[in-house]
């Protein structure tokens, strides 16, 4: 019975990640602000992935699955992030790593991995409201695993991404790293 669960859980799919603000996010900008603008750009070292994966959504017939991994990503950002008013933010998001494993590395317990820096500023004066690295990575371990996965994992991955930069500007997010948690009273 033991070594049913235990397969059972290896069999499913996993997704972890972390937020680290490299540069405190300004606290009046949290659950306030909208996203004006958004410029993404990537890195040599994720440059070949992104070219491989676009060329695999360009065959895809209509939808934001066929659209290029930067538009998809810059789109999401500007629909799901932040509110509908308030004060705007503007945000650079440079991608440093997009991993897409296939389908067999999928059933050999391979990751899926999406990582960058988040640069966020006051598009009017250019001043630095904070900076967020953020990393998403979501492992689909055998057959059943690779199964819930499915396809459009590159959409899953941006959408991840784009929770958490969502989350981390949310007016309920934690403090700092460093910082000591609030008391309760």
């Amino acid at each position: 019975m033991r070594l049913s669960i235990l397969a059972t859980l290896f069999l499913l799919t996993a997704c972890a990640g972390t937020t680290d603000e490299v540069l405190p996010v300004a606290r009046d900008i949290r659950g306030v602000s909208y996203v004006q603008s958004a410029s993404i750009t990537v890195t040599d070292m994720a440059r070949p992935s992104v070219a491989r994966l676009d060329a695999i959504a360009s065959g895809k017939a209509t939808g934001p699955a066929s659209s290029n991994f930067r538009a998809l990503l810059h789109d999401m950002i500007l629909r799901e992030v932040g509110q509908e008013r308030g004060r705007p933010i503007a945000l650079t998001v440079e991608i440093d790593d997009l991993k897409v494993t296939n389908f067999g590395g999928a059933l050999l317990g391979s990751s899926d991995r999406m990582a960058g820096t988040v640069f966020l500023y006051d598009p009017a004066t250019g001043a630095s409201l904070g900076q967020l690295y953020i990393d998403v990575t979501s492992r689909s371990p055998g057959l059943l695993g690779a199964a819930l996965r499915g396809s459009g994992v590159r959409e899953q991955m941006v959408s991840r991404f784009v929770r958490r930069l969502s989350d981390a500007l949310s007016p309920g997010n934690p403090r700092s790293p460093g910082q000591a948690p609030a008391r309760r009273e």
